[in-house]
């Protein structure tokens, strides 16, 4: 579609080469975004299934991960 603007005129060719570049740049920050999503979520779904694998109590399992996060050691 920029192309075709540039070719027909309504945008000179600095200006729509300066709009294709903004819409891959838009382009590549949402797959990053999507890409970042989808690690988080594979992070979550692996802890999942490490708090169940090991069968600790949700809520106690998410404060030793706190606790280690935080640089603590787990009680317990």
């Amino acid at each position: 579609m920029l192309a075709h603007a540039g070719d027909v005129g309504i945008l000179p060719p600095d200006a729509a080469r300066a709009a294709a570049r903004a819409a891959q740049q838009a382009l590549a920050g949402d797959l990053q975004r999507w890409l970042t999503v989808a690690g988080v979520g594979g992070l979550a779904v692996w802890a999942a299934a490490a708090l169940a694998e090991t069968r600790l109590d949700r809520r106690a399992g998410a404060h030793a991960v706190a606790e280690l996060l935080a640089g603590g050691r787990p009680s317990g």
